[in-house]
């Protein structure tokens, strides 16, 4: 029975166990598993939010799924939703993982679009800027409203100054040429030709077309408003287009331009560097003006920038401007042309011709696309270091800006706050994908902050810019070139990257990892304040019923649905203006307030043994521009700490002056004086002393001493263990009379001694003897080729006399191109030697690069001769392909450029030349950049200096260029054989192409001098900058030849003068100047003619230089020559 129940129970089980392995041989329904895994898989069909994205299944734990966005920018891969400007269908494709097995899916997913906001017409009324303090409401004025619907109305409505209002009614045509034709076929006379284009209103841009044939047909006008200090306002009802028009604003105050699409001012420059910077012509260039709002405009591109501010301006607004920049006919026209002449020219070529160059890797259609991006945007402070640029205050705000490549803006010194602006550079980076390896490029910039300027950035967003923020541009590592910012609640957007938050500026809960941060690393960031104001003057979103501020991730759409760039605005009056000023803000409130530490003034104290110790009381200044000098415990408290000082006992102590603002409790400031308690009944001890490294074979020596009486000893030696009667013994010992505590002793010629010995007497009490160990220059001597190059590019000549042996003839051996690591500081002496024969093609001219607080004598230059041109050299990738290093501006025979401090003293270039197709070239230096420079004892004897090409500007004879807040010094200057050649270009002067500060000049002979160009040429400069701050010469006699060019169209430029060609500023000064007079002069010169009288040179003899220029007769460093003029002596 047992035997039967075993056996019965093992059938059973073996009958179950072949069921079981039947069911398990079965085939796996894999299609029914990931359908019940896609079955758990719920995600919205429409959306707003992110999305919670499942990775495991709960029924096959085994499974895994990832997923993958068609549109990442939308709906990233992690689900994260970023809302679209309008509603986008966006694919979500689930990739399902199991058993080695892998299906996917796709989730079709409405993203809806931001939140919007449609303005009321309040939006529209106010400029809610810095504009608000200057401009004035126009509804009063109505019944003044002039209106124009032609080029000639409108130039009739603009020269009459009474007109404050002027309304355009249809587009406007302001190419010169066709204004010229316009006015010739209403029948008016030259003279009435004249009077509409004299510049006095409206003129011919300087800088004609040569490329564009819409262009060469109708000419590219320039509007000058200027001195209207009353007001004036130029706008349309329904977005009128004016066509090649550039525009100066100029001493003028409440300036308001509204509803216009501004066209047509740009060309192709065919030029290899490709740098824009020929014709310089901008939509708006502002200077010296209070007050102007651009609102509801819309610009194309343009040559060279859009706005262009200078000096001594401020409070300006630009709002809703529509700035799309994409191809249109304009462009299209200009490609067209291009293809019919210079493909087909044979003598362009990829070597002369960028247009041909880059035919070589880019179709028509992509030079076209490529040739639509906007280079430059906003130039707020238009140099290095300009002269009033500080208080340069802007708003910009509820902008769109569609493949604008740099300029967001550019700001030097000033303030400018951003809010509510769309930059979006999409295309822009596809294009400068495109033109990867082409040789082309373009910038990819937002915010350019520099100088200590500084940008407030709130609540916009910047897409696809490869450097939102970058704050220093200039290769001096000094934080004084420096920018500062402030990002808050704003939108980066890089590919697929999204970044929403602000700048970290240290606060709590701040992101330290943020993305808005400045892309160069050169040199640190710099804590953020405005100059100008503590807090924006204007409402613009604390006031509830004026605040059209928005989020910064639905600007897009926002700028979208609301009235941006020109055109009709139903019911609204363009000639309402509301000013919005935060209160109690006025434009005559104060600006802020903070101690401005470099105010506050401590010198150092003595004070006599057991007497009473008195502490400073320093003046202190508001730091905010307009803020008034701070009175003492009414806007700041002084504390004055002399817990550590005893005046019973001689010694030097500490005092801690700490200074608190009134206004900000926040705002405090110590400063440290030193106070020495000193015997009065004992010697006049030198407590103090030190002494300059040795230049030029001298030393200076600062020294202090207790008592501004007595005489102070010094004594050179080259022993080190003298005693005060070996001193007081020594036939050269030198002294001085001490009238200051603190003194400097200028200029002690060393004679190569190491060591200075110093006392003093005073009532019979002779001080402890003091030594000092003098620096002394390392004598290096130049024999050989190799010797001078070693020198000239050194990286160490600080504190090295470098003096040449002998002549050079540099016809042979190696001189390495430099670059602008290649510092001059140290002396070179020439004594009285030439170096000879010398030629090189070189990106930057000169002997020398710069010369930062060097000096350079005693040398003779003969048959030097520089090209300064692209190089062209293999490429280490492939020997056979050429690579291009292009040229930079500043060429000059003897160095390149100055920054800081050079003196030149007894130098001769003679037999010499200099070519350049880049700025500023001259036969001394390119430009003087920083600082001062003198030169002394020139002689320059048959040089000549050719730009060779258009965009080559501001040449000079002697120096190209001064720049803003630099000193020029010149004494005994004589030229004798100057040839200055131009094609087409301007800015030429015999002695210096463009004065942008102060110089001085004295006693100078120009001889044998010609110049031959178009625009702006003069002797003692081609032109004067607004900028300039004194100039002046004194005994000058000036034998210069003019030979004019005109411009593409026959034109003749009216800048040109005996003194400068184009005075801008009125600052130059001229006495005893003399000048031979030119037949070729033209009689409409435009230009300064202060001359004190002609020369006749067939008369002038030894006795007209003694009765007109004794200067001269009377130097020695000067002779009368038999030919009948004085020259500079070897």
């Amino acid at each position: 029975m047992f035997k039967k129940f075993i056996i019965i129970l093992s059938v059973v089980l073996m009958s179950v166990i072949m069921v079981a392995c039947q069911e398990t041989l079965e085939p796996v329904n894999y299609d029914s598993i990931f359908e019940e895994i896609f079955e758990e898989i719920q995600l919205p069909t429409e959306t707003s939010q992110n999305i919670d994205l499942k990775y495991e299944s709960l029924l096959y734990p085994e499974a895994k799924i990832s997923w993958r966005s068609n549109k990442a920018s939308i709906i990233t891969n992690q689900g994260e939703v970023r809302r679209p400007d309008v509603e986008t269908e966006v694919d979500m494709v689930a990739a399902i993982t199991y058993q080695g097995i892998v299906k996917t899916n796709r989730f079709k997913i409405n993203v809806l679009p931001v939140e919007t906001r449609v303005f009321d017409l309040n939006a529209y009324r106010s400029d809610y800027g810095f504009a608000s303090l200057v401009i004035t409401n126009r509804m009063n004025q109505r019944e003044s409203v002039v209106e124009v619907a032609t080029p000639v109305e409108f130039l009739d409505a603009l020269k009459n100054k009474n007109n404050k209002i002027i309304k355009i009614t249809a587009d406007l045509n302001m190419g010169f040429y066709h204004v010229e034709r316009e006015l010739k076929a209403l029948g008016k006379t030259d003279e009435e030709i004249n009077a509409y284009t004299d510049g006095s209103f409206y003129r011919m841009n300087a800088n004609v077309p040569v490329l564009h044939p819409t262009l060469l047909e109708e000419g590219v006008g320039q509007m000058i408003i200027q001195d209207r200090n009353e007001g004036l306002m130029i706008y349309s009802e329904y977005g009128a287009k004016i066509s090649h028009l550039t525009t100066i604003i100029k001493t003028s105050k409440d300036i308001v331009i509204r509803n216009l699409h501004l066209t047509g001012i740009w060309e192709w420059d065919d030029d290899l560097a490709a740098n824009y910077d020929e014709l310089d012509w901008d939509y708006f260039t502002i200077e010296t003006t209070q007050g102007v709002w651009l609102d509801h405009l819309k610009f194309d591109q343009s040559y060279d920038g859009l706005v262009d501010v200078k000096g001594g301006t401020s409070n300006m607004t630009f709002s809703y401007l529509d700035l799309n920049f994409q191809a249109n006919d304009f462009i299209i026209d200009q490609i067209n042309h291009l293809e019919a002449t210079l493909m087909t020219d044979p003598t362009k070529n990829p070597a002369n011709s960028r247009y041909v160059r880059i035919r070589e890797f880019l179709s028509v259609e992509q030079i076209i696309e490529y040739t639509s991006m906007q280079k430059k945007g906003f130039n707020l402070g238009n140099t290095t270091m300009g002269l009033g640029f500080d208080t340069i205050t802007v708003t910009i705000h509820h902008s769109r800006f569609i493949n604008l490549a740099d300029r967001l803006p550019r700001l030097r010194q000033g303030d400018a706050h951003v809010y509510n602006v769309l930059l979006d550079n999409t295309g822009l980076q596809r294009v400068r994908d495109m033109i990867g390896g082409t040789g082309q490029s373009l910038p990819s910039q937002a915010m350019v902050p520099t100088e200590e300027g500084a940008v407030l950035f709130e609540n916009s967003k910047v897409v696809n810019t490869a450097e939102p923020i970058k704050t220093h541009q200039d290769s001096i590592l000094d934080p004084e070139y420096t920018g500062r910012y402030q990002v808050l609640n704003s939108v980066l957007v890089t590919g697929v990257d999204f970044y929403y938050g602000s700048s970290y500026e240290g606060q709590e809960g701040g992101d330290f990892f943020t993305k808005w941060k400045q892309a160069n690393t050169n040199v640190g960031r710099l804590p953020f304040f405005m100059r100008n104001y503590q807090e924006i003057p204007y409402q613009y979103k604390t006031n509830p019923d004026l605040n059209y501020l928005v989020d910064a991730q639905s600007i897009g759409r926002v700028l979208e649905d609301n009235y941006v760039g020109p055109g009709i605005i139903p019911d609204f009056d363009w000639l309402e203006i509301r000013r919005v000023l935060s209160n109690p803000i006025s434009p005559t409130a104060v600006r802020g307030h903070m101690i401005d530490p470099d105010s506050i003034q401590i010198e150092d104290d003595l004070v006599e043994l057991n007497a009473t110790f008195e502490p400073a009381n320093p003046s202190v200044r508001n730091f905010y521009l307009g803020g008034p000098s701070y009175r003492r415990d009414v806007d700041y408290r002084l504390d004055v700490d002399t817990s550590n000082l005893n005046t019973a006992s001689v010694g030097t102590y500490e005092v801690y002056y700490t200074f608190t603002n009134l206004n900000n409790d926040w705002d405090t400031y110590t400063y440290t004086q030193n106070v020495l308690v000193y015997n009065p009944n004992l010697a006049n001890e030198i407590y103090r002393y030190s002494a300059t490294g040795e230049f030029n074979g001298t030393i200076s020596v600062d020294y202090s001493v207790y008592r501004n009486s007595g005489t102070l000893y010094y004594l050179l030696s080259e022993q080190d263990d003298l005693t005060l009667e070996d001193i007081k013994n020594s036939n050269d010992l030198l002294s001085i009379e001490i009238s200051r505590v603190n003194g400097r002793i200028l200029d002690i010629e060393t004679n190569r001694l190491p060591y200075l010995y110093m006392y003093t007497l005073r009532e019979a009490l002779y001080s402890e003897v003091v030594r000092l160990d003098i620096l002394q220059e390392q004598i290096v001597e130049i024999r050989t080729i190799q010797d001078l190059n070693s020198m000239i590019t050194s990286f160490s000549s600080t504190g090295k006399y470098y003096v040449l042996m002998n002549d050079i003839d540099m016809s042979t051996g190696r001189i390495d191109q430099l670059s602008t690591s290649n510092v001059f500081r140290g002396v070179f002496d020439g004594n009285g030697y030439t170096l000879r024969n010398y030629g090189a093609n070189m990106l930057r001219g000169g002997l020398f690069m710069t010369i930062n607080g060097g000096m350079i004598k005693n040398l003779t230059l003969d048959n030097f001769n520089f090209n300064v041109d692209s190089i062209f050299a293999p490429s280490s990738d492939d020997p056979n392909v050429l690579v291009e290093t292009r040229p930079s501006d500043d060429a000059g025979i003897l160095a390149t450029y100055v920054y800081g401090s050079a003196v030149f003293t007894n130098i001769t270039i003679q037999n010499s030349s200099l070519k350049t197709v880049r700025n500023y070239g001259a036969a001394l230096i390119g430009r003087l950049r920083t600082g001062e420079a003198t030169f002394n004892q020139i002689r320059i004897i048959n040089v000549k200096v050719d730009a060779m090409v258009t965009a080559a500007k501001y040449t000079g004879g002697l120096i190209g260029g001064i720049e803003t807040n630099t000193k020029l010094y010149m004494n005994d200057i004589f030229v004798d054989g100057l040839t200055i050649t131009h094609q087409q270009s301007d800015m030429i002067g015999a002695v210096i192409g463009r004065v942008r500060s102060h110089a001085e000049l004295n006693r100078i002979v120009l001889l044998n001098v010609k110049i031959n160009g178009r625009h702006n040429l003069g002797i003692l400069a081609g032109k004067e900058d607004n900028t300039t701050t004194f100039v002046h010469a004194n005994h000058v006699f000036a034998d210069v030849d003019f030979t004019f060019q005109p411009d593409v169209s026959g034109v003749y430029s009216e800048y040109h003068g005996y003194v400068v060609g184009n005075p801008d500023a009125g600052k130059i000064t001229v006495e005893n100047y003399y000048v031979v007079s030119d037949p070729d002069f033209m009689s409409n010169s435009k230009g300064q003619n202060t001359q004190t009288g002609f020369i006749d040179l067939e008369t002038v003899d030894e006795t007209w230089w003694q009765t007109n220029l004794n200067a001269f007769t009377q130097s020695e460093l000067w002779e009368y020559d038999a030919t009948g003029v004085m020259k500079l002596k070897d």
